[in-house]
């Protein structure tokens, strides 16, 4: 095992932390491989060891973890160092109770056999330290204390107050040493630590803090006298040595617990994915927790609720651990789209853990410390609110009454131990489990466990109950074949929906083209995830801040992902434009009539368009396809591509045919073969077509089922008349059709137009050939939002480039989960969104595949905050 100190004091506030953080920085200077410890449930300070000094930290905790069972987490976790540094909890004797020293500093060291140095504050004391110190080596017999060091004490005072100390402990026989002193410096001021929240810049301030702080020790502290005493070759001596006061553990013994971890391994070879929120918002999980997690067969993917659109892609699990959402309640309360999947997983029936922080996110509502009150997932009804003092503090175990239902991770008889430490309280904190003190006099009813869900403010330490972690793998694993069942039943059920179309229709053709339909579908499988870990990885070893492209770095990585290959280019452009005109202007419902398609797919031909202009700049090629034009327009209109002229007035008639809107996706799906097989690297879209934000509009609330008058707005410039004939419109289109929400195809014959329905082609093409698209704005975006209800996993070869001025963009684009990497106010259409970015996501690229490496620039490589 390696050499291991504990650093303790006489009480909270006496420097600890900063004396701790110092030595390892101080042992980390001389090239030693330091590991750390905190004794008892503290969160914050272990993950500042990790953060700010690079240091493996774990938690020590003997009301957790029997004698046996701490033995072997520390052995495990020493195993590669060559010093251990174990930062105490409150005073060295503080214990669970107020008269027990049970689970305090010195039970750990007593336990883990290993020496104790006092931190003893000096500042406006002198003789009276003596009877301090005392005091305190000679309160348990066994106390180990092995060691002195004076903390904020001047470099000439030192020599007198250690000859006094030293004098003093010899003459009640302790040959104590005092190694050294600490002096009053602002290296060693650490203030109450929101590590979550800590910046790069911020953590960059304090490794340099810290530094500063190892210097100094390095000239005050005799280090290699205290690195002797870690290696056990000086031991002090005391006048005798004995047991362990009885008194101080109140006659109690502590109960044996033995946890056999090969008993609840998984034995299901297979991973299940589980999401685990982990940013500045959610930081708090134990370590143990996590590994037992893995150990019962969970494949933990750590996502941002702060940062991501949504939750992970194929996890069949959530976890949200604690941390301070009250402090980020703006950033989750403004991401709609991933509170909005977080809320449908988990009514799905997705298994969910969520303690303290986020429990508090499932809440409908939060009140920060403003009390200005914020919009959270809506999983839970209430709010929780700050409380204005300390609700709940110190360890706690759960368990079942006899009159509380069993749920699906704890049984009756069975309990699970935890902690609380928070501020804020609810209007609804669950009455499934009780949980009471450790001396049982104190118990209160909390934690929601209706079905699959688990949240409340109790933090669990799941080793304390190690088949709580299987039972919960095993509730993901359920829910992951569920949910494959379901989505096969609903294949099958739209099957089904299409034979009955057929028979209906009686269109020899339709049986035709769905069958091509569904054989193009099922090629469509998620992009690889290797891939975009691999450029995930390289992005980290490029020398510049960590993430400091943001949006671009996504997407280049998003993009190896979809090409399967972290190494690739963007060399080859092109944007197709699909032509169409829509029935409905016959409604008043546009500023002009449909001449103009004509007219202006003429012009892409002539170059003599906006966005010819700006794609000759970005090198981009433009298709421009008559996919249902009235008029026929030389260069744009091909046979093999052309539906129909026009769609029939949706107010009055379908749109289209279901054969029809099948043919116009098949055409955009080989649109993206064809131009595949001449090697185009990334394709844009766009359109064109007079009265298609008015059909746009119609799909996109049938598929939001939001209403019509919030997706609809002026399109190319209506008046206010002209946009209430559109809502008017629009809605009695809906009213006579009711088009199936479940169904795009559906929506898109029955309401929509025969560009959406070749652009939606294009998406799914994206996926089945592996090409990346650019979404442009509002028209495209629905279109591929149609693609998406088709097939989910298309969604991961899609790349968002703005967000129109139209008012449903926002909310078609949170449907999709995707963030638009341009906001300039943009409502042109015809692709010119999408162009644009084209030259930003070439510059992503460039750094991402020439730029040097830290490695090869000789720079220490930037660490992730997490």
């Amino acid at each position: 095992m390696a050499s291991g100190i504990l650093i303790t004091a006489i009480s909270s506030g006496s420097g600890k932390t900063a004396a701790a953080c110092a030595l390892m920085a101080a042992y980390q200077a001389q090239n030693k491989k330091v590991s750390s410890c905190k004794c008892g449930p503290d969160y914050i300070d272990p993950m500042f060891h990790k953060e700010v000094l690079g240091v493996d930290s774990k938690n020590l905790d003997l009301f957790f973890s029997s004698e046996d069972e701490l033995r072997k987490e520390y052995a495990k976790h020493a195993a590669d160092a060559e010093l251990v540094i174990t930062e105490g909890v409150m005073g060295y004797y503080d214990g669970m109770r107020l008269d027990s020293v049970t689970a305090s500093s010195y039970d750990v060291a007593r336990t883990l056999d290993i020496p104790a140095v006092l931190i003893l504050p000096c500042k406006g004391a002198a003789l009276s330290l003596c009877a301090v110190v005392s005091g305190i080596v000679s309160f348990q017999k066994d106390s180990n204390i092995q060691g002195i060091i004076l903390n904020r004490v001047s470099k000439m005072l030192y020599p007198r107050l250690k000859k006094m100390l030293e004098d003093h402990l010899k003459s009640e026989g302790y040959d104590i040493p005092i190694l050294g002193y600490i002096p009053q410096d602002e290296a060693f001021c650490l203030e109450s630590r929101h590590l979550g929240l800590v910046t790069p810049q911020e953590i960059c301030h304090l490794k340099e803090q810290m530094t500063k702080a190892g210097n100094i020790v390095t000239e005050t502290v005799d280090l290699d006298r205290l690195y002797q005493i870690a290696q056990g070759e000086q031991k002090a001596n005391s006048p005798e040595k004995g047991q362990i006061k009885q008194n101080m553990r109140n006659g109690q013994s502590r109960e044996p617990f033995q946890c056999d971890m090969e008993k609840y391994k998984s034995s299901d070879d297979g991973k299940v994915r589980v999401g685990v929120a982990k940013d500045a918002a959610f930081c708090f999980y134990y370590k143990e927790n996590l590994e037992l997690l893995e150990e019962s067969g969970a494949e933990l993917v750590f996502f941002s609720p702060l940062r991501d659109q949504k939750i992970p892609e194929n996890i069949s699990g959530l976890i949200f651990g604690g941390g301070y959402p009250e402090l980020n309640c703006k950033e989750l309360s403004e991401n709609n789209s991933m509170r909005r999947s977080v809320k449908d997983a988990i009514r799905s029936g997705m298994p969910c853990l969520a303690e303290c922080g986020g429990f508090m996110y499932l809440h409908e509502e939060m009140e920060d410390e403003r009390h200005i009150v914020w919009e959270m997932a809506g999983v839970l009804n209430g709010r929780t609110y700050p409380a204005g003092k300390l609700v709940r503090f110190g360890y706690v175990e759960l368990s079942h009454e006899k009159e509380q239902k069993e749920s699906c991770y704890l049984k009756q008889g069975e309990v699970i131990k935890g902690h609380e430490f928070h501020y804020w309280d609810s209007s609804d904190n669950g009455e499934g489990l009780t949980a009471a003190k450790p001396d049982r006099r104190t118990s209160w009813k909390c934690v929601h466990t209706e079905g699959s869900l688990f949240a409340g403010y109790p933090h669990l330490y799941m080793p304390s109950c190690p088949q709580f972690a299987k039972r919960f793998t095993d509730q993901c694993r359920l829910f992951a074949k569920e949910n494959e069942a379901n989505k096969k039943k609903q294949r099958r059920n739209h099957m089904s929906e299409d034979r009955k179309n057929m028979k209906e229709q009686s269109e020899p053709e339709l049986e035709k083209v769905t069958k091509r339909l569904n054989e193009y579908l099922e090629q469509i499988c998620p992009p690889d995830q290797k891939a975009a870990a691999q450029a995930k990885k390289r992005w980290k070893q490029i020398a510049k801040p960590l993430f400091s492209l943001g949006k671009l770095e996504d997407a280049v990585t998003k993009i190896a992902g979809m090409k399967g290959s972290p190494a690739y280019s963007l060399d080859k452009k092109g944007l197709v434009i699909m032509c169409a005109d829509n029935g409905v202007v016959e409604e008043g419902v546009t500023q002009t009539g449909q001449e103009v398609t004509a007219v202006v797919a003429e012009n892409f031909t002539k170059s003599e368009t906006s966005v010819c202009k700006m794609a000759q700049i970005a090198g981009v090629n433009l298709f421009p396809i008559d996919i249902g034009m009235v008029s026929d327009v030389p260069g744009v209109t091909k046979k093999e591509y052309k539906i129909a002229p026009g769609t029939k007035n949706m107010t009055r008639e379908a749109a289209m045919t279901r054969t029809e809107a099948i043919r116009a996706i098949l055409t955009g799906i080989e649109i993206v073969g064809m131009l595949k097989s001449k090697s185009y690297e990334i394709l844009a879209t766009g359109e064109m077509g007079i009265g298609n934000t008015t059909t746009s509009s119609a799909v996109a609330s049938v598929l939001t089922d939001i209403p019509v008058k919030l997706m609809t707005g002026r399109g190319a410039g209506l008046s206010a008349d002209g946009l209430r004939r559109k809502i008017a419109a629009i809605e009695r289109a809906i009213s006579l059709h009711a088009p199936d929400r479940g169904d795009p195809i559906d929506i898109i014959s029955k309401v929509g137009g025969f560009d959406i329905a070749g652009l939606t082609g294009v998406f799914l093409g994206g996926a089945i050939f592996r090409i990346p698209i650019v979404i442009d704005g509002f028209i495209s975006s629905v279109a591929a939002l149609c693609a998406a209800r088709l097939v989910p996993d298309c969604i991961g070869y899609m790349l968002p480039s703005h967000c129109s001025g139209e008012p449903a963009a926002s909310k078609v684009l949170d449907e999709l989960g995707l963030s638009a990497l341009l906001d300039c106010g943009m409502s042109l259409g015809e692709g010119s969104g999408a162009v644009a970015v084209m030259p930003l996501l070439e510059m992503g690229l460039s750094v991402y595949k020439s730029m040097s490496t830290f490695e090869e620039i000789r720079v220490e490589q930037y660490e992730e905050l997490k």
